[in-house]
């Protein structure tokens, strides 16, 4: 719980790498950041799959979180934005994921990690949900929550269940608050033939930013030709770029 152990060596040999030198082509690039997974020693089952975060373990996981907006800061990767949890109300069968309820997201964000980052002077955004449409009132508790709402500077959004609207539908009850489409992935599902990126950008750029979001990201940039590395989850995704290996 001390974090005496807290270090970097895995993503500083490939994560941290690659995006110094994408910042490096494009220095206005903005990097985002969303655990998939708190420490498995920090859940319930102290597994990385499935669980969720054990409340005595609040402080601590919002301290991780603060060193790692310090880490990247200092090895020239400020971060822009952060995310409690990807997909906070969904659990894997076999890649790390956690649950998160709005409850949980509200005592996190309003008692711990906000006040955190705030006193540590972080100019990073935390962003809430960062899930599917289907939802809408998942962030709408947590904006509604006079305490968390403070610190939140808007909602994260994925494309995989309900509709672009409920950006909207959110953002009409809390015009102060940003928006953004913060993952959608095409697949096998949608061959290129009959839409592809073209599907894609109507429905997700376009539709996305009808519907107020100040930005859309794709999910995978870059896959080889066999739609690899693959490491559990989506069997079918393919990437933005294919990479000839």
């Amino acid at each position: 719980p001390a974090l005496k152990r807290f270090r970097l060596p895995p993503q500083q040999r490939d994560v941290l790498t690659a995006t110094r030198a994408a910042r490096a082509i494009n220095p206005r690039l903005r990097v985002m950041a969303s655990p998939w997974s708190a420490p498995a020693w920090m859940k319930s089952g102290d597994s990385l799959i499935k669980g969720t975060l054990r409340e005595e373990h609040y402080d601590a996981f919002a301290r991780y979180m603060t060193e790692y907006v310090e880490a990247l800061s200092a090895r020239g990767i400020p971060l822009f934005a952060l995310t409690l949890q990807n997909e906070p109300s969904f659990e894997p069968e076999d890649y790390p994921g956690m649950r998160l309820s709005t409850q949980q997201r509200i005592a996190l964000i309003g008692t711990h990690l906000g006040p955190m980052l705030r006193a540590a002077k972080h100019d990073v955004r935390i962003l809430d949900w960062d899930h599917n449409w289907d939802k809408p009132e998942e962030p709408t508790a947590v904006l509604s929550d006079p305490t968390a709402s403070r610190y939140v500077d808007g909602v994260a959004w994925h494309c995989y269940g309900g509709n672009v609207s409920a950006q909207s539908q959110v953002r009409e009850r809390f015009p102060d608050k940003s928006v953004y489409l913060t993952e959608c992935s095409g697949g096998d599902w949608e061959p290129v033939r009959s839409g592809g990126m073209t599907m894609l950008a109507r429905q997700l750029i376009v539709g996305g930013t009808r519907h107020w979001a100040n930005g859309v990201l794709l999910w995978n940039l870059a896959l080889d030709e066999t739609a690899g590395p693959h490491a559990g989850g989506c069997g079918n995704c393919r990437g933005v770029v294919t990479i000839d290996s």
